[in-house]
């Protein structure tokens, strides 16, 4: 998801996604509780106040972030294959 403020991060976006099944399953958890205890007429009547905050966006990390991201990796890497060796 972009746009101009910025690019949501992809640890952001599983958080997201784990919270929207969270909130999902208690709002059917819900919605089976109004049922049990419904009306003789089986009429159910559920209200839901939603609030949208806005999200922080995460900053740009310019372009040699993977870069030194995957040699830091490849050297501790290395250094684990060293350690194991001696």
């Amino acid at each position: 998801m972009s746009n101009d403020n910025g690019v949501i991060s992809f640890e952001n976006k599983k958080r997201m996604e784990a919270r929207r099944v969270k909130v999902d399953e208690t709002l059917l958890q819900r919605a089976e509780m109004l049922t049990l205890h419904a009306a003789n007429d089986g009429t159910v009547t559920y209200e839901q106040d939603i609030r949208l905050v806005p999200m922080p966006f995460e900053p740009d990390k310019g372009p040699d972030y993977w870069k030194d991201k995957y040699r830091r990796l490849k050297e501790r890497m290395q250094e684990l294959i060293n350690d194991k060796e001696d």
